[in-house]
């Protein structure tokens, strides 16, 4: 058993993007990206001793890396606040984007899968166009569709809809090994 760790909610939407949020160009750059959350080793909680579930985070500049294992080429990806305690999370490989949420004990990660579809849900609940949703398209349908957004202020509107209406679901939860500073 483990003792003294801090925990820490890091899931999918941190790790690997599901891509139904998505831009065709990145919507987060440097100069607005915050690394929020603390290099170190973080473990599945429901997988402690899974080394496949291990997930080790550094830092560069205002960038955050997040390897799956501590052998794996680390992905990258920025970070930028949202509102309060949340925040959009950028693949840097991919323009997609999900949320996490940050607090004194914890990050919470939120399932990006089917947030598109729930855009278009809530858009027809309200009889509103999706470009009053400030997508500029929406590619596939269902489940596979993705939510195409040209710009950083509408794209962080449609998080704050989805989050507010009760459409994002937590994901993952990921334990930081205490003293594991800088991926060590």
């Amino acid at each position: 058993m483990i003792i003294g760790l801090k925990i820490l909610a890091l899931g999918a939407v941190l790790f690997a993007l599901s891509g139904c949020l998505v831009s065709d160009k990145a919507l987060i750059v440097e100069s607005d990206a915050v690394t929020p959350i603390a290099p170190g080793t973080y473990i599945d909680e429901k997988k402690p001793g899974d080394k496949t579930a291990m997930r080790v985070v550094t830092l560069s500049g205002h960038e955050t890396r997040i390897a799956e294992g501590t052998d794996a080429k680390p992905d990258a990806f920025l970070v930028r606040n949202l509102r309060g305690d949340l925040f959009i999370i950028m693949s840097r490989k991919s323009s997609e984007y999900g949320v996490i949420a940050i607090n004194a004990n914890a990050i919470i990660e939120y399932k990006s899968g089917g947030n598109c579809d729930s855009l278009v849900y809530l858009a027809a609940r309200r009889d509103m166009r999706m470009s009053q949703m400030g997508v500029v398209r929406v590619d596939d349908e269902g489940e596979s569709a993705k939510c195409v957004f040209d710009d950083y202020a509408k794209l962080a509107a449609a998080f704050l809809t989805l989050y507010d209406n009760g459409k994002m679901v937590p994901g993952t939860t990921y334990i930081r090994v205490k003293g594991s500073a800088k991926g060590k």
